[in-house]
C-alpha cells in the first residue's frame, strides 16, 4: 500500500463531530467578513453523495473568489486564530492564493484550507495552480442544505462532480490525485515547471533562514 494512503484511514466519530463544529465555525467567519464561499471538492462530494463528511478524507477545503479574498486574508486569518485555529501558512501568490490552518486535531486528522479562485474571462474559466473549472459552473452558484445550514455549490452540481471526479458515485479510498481527479480538471505540470518550482521553494527557504538570522542579530 502506498504510504500516502495512511491518510485514508477512517476518522473516529469524535473527530468527525469536531470537524463538523469547526467547519461550521469557519463558515460563520467567512459570513462575518462578507466573503461568498462555495464547496468544490471532498466536502461537496461527501455532502452530495453521502450527506456527511467522507470518513477517510483529511482535507476540508472551502473555495472563495480571489477578487473578494485577496484584501481580506489578514482579517480572516486573525479571526480564525481568535476562534482557536492555528494558521499553518498564508500564500498570496495569485496562482496559489490560500490560507492553510488546523483546529483541535493535527493536520493529518483534519487539515483546513480556504482557496482563492481566479477568473479568466478570456479563457472562460476559474483557475488556480494546475486546476481549472469552466466558468459555467461558478459564475452563478446553486445552494444546498448540509449540516443544518444552506451552503453554496457550483451550478449543475452533479455535472460539476462528474467533471471533477468522473464516476463520483463510486467511493475511492485513495489519496492519489491522479486516480481520483480527472485530467480535464487537474492538468499535469510540465517537467520544467516542476523543476522551477523546486528551485524557487529552496531559494525561498534559504531566504527565510537568512532573514531570521538577520532579525536575531
Amino acid at each position: 500500500q502506498d504510504y500516502m494512503d495512511l491518510k485514508v484511514i477512517d476518522r473516529t466519530e469524535e473527530e468527525l463531530l469536531v470537524r463538523k463544529k469547526e467547519f461550521l465555525k469557519i463558515c460563520e467567519i467567512l459570513d462575518y467578513h462578507k466573503i461568498s464561499f462555495f464547496l468544490t471538492s471532498g466536502v461537496l462530494l461527501g455532502a452530495i453523495r453521502d450527506n456527511s463528511f467522507i470518513k477517510w478524507d483529511w482535507d476540508v477545503e472551502l473555495s472563495v473568489y480571489a477578487k473578494d479574498f485577496n484584501s481580506k486574508m489578514d482579517l480572516i486569518s486573525d479571526t480564525l486564530e481568535k476562534s482557536g485555529f492555528k494558521i499553518i501558512q498564508i500564500l498570496r501568490d495569485e496562482h496559489n492564493l490560500k490560507i492553510d490552518f488546523k483546529g483541535l486535531y493535527p493536520g493529518d486528522v483534519t487539515f483546513y484550507t480556504i482557496y482563492g479562485w481566479q477568473y479568466s474571462k478570456k479563457r472562460n474559466i476559474f483557475w488556480r495552480t494546475d486546476l481549472s473549472i469552466p466558468s459555467k459552473f461558478l459564475l452563478k452558484l446553486s445552494k444546498f442544505n448540509f449540516l443544518g445550514r444552506q451552503l453554496n455549490c457550483p451550478n449543475n452540481v452533479e455535472e460539476f462532480l462528474t467533471f471533477i471526479y468522473g464516476n463520483w458515485k463510486k467511493p475511492l479510498r485513495t489519496s492519489n490525485k491522479k486516480v481520483y481527479l480527472t485530467k480535464n480538471f487537474k492538468k499535469q505540470p510540465l517537467f520544467y515547471t516542476i523543476i522551477l518550482e523546486k528551485i524557487f521553494r529552496k531559494i525561498y527557504k534559504i531566504f527565510k533562514i537568512a532573514m531570521n538570522l538577520i532579525i536575531l542579530k
